[in-house]
């Protein structure tokens, strides 16, 4: 990948992880039509994104992934 190309790859990732941030979920053909990648590409960004703890893939897309605030025990 040139490095121009992993620039895009990044400010794209960056973008989809503020759309899951203010609307809670991001589908693949959300992305495919806001970004004008291939489905292929969305559910790449996804899986990287998620590789990293950053979302929480669904079936068709991610969702934000919850920061636990509380623990609880189990009894």
């Amino acid at each position: 990948m040139t490095p121009k190309a992993r620039l895009l790859t990044e400010q794209r990732r960056r973008s989809v992880l503020d759309l899951v941030d203010q609307e809670g979920q991001v589908t693949v053909a959300d992305m495919v039509r806001r970004f004008s990648i291939s489905a292929v590409t969305a559910r790449n960004d996804l899986d990287a994104l998620a590789s990293i703890g950053a979302v929480v893939r669904s079936h068709g897309g991610a969702v934000r992934r919850l920061e636990a605030t509380q623990d609880y025990p189990l009894r």
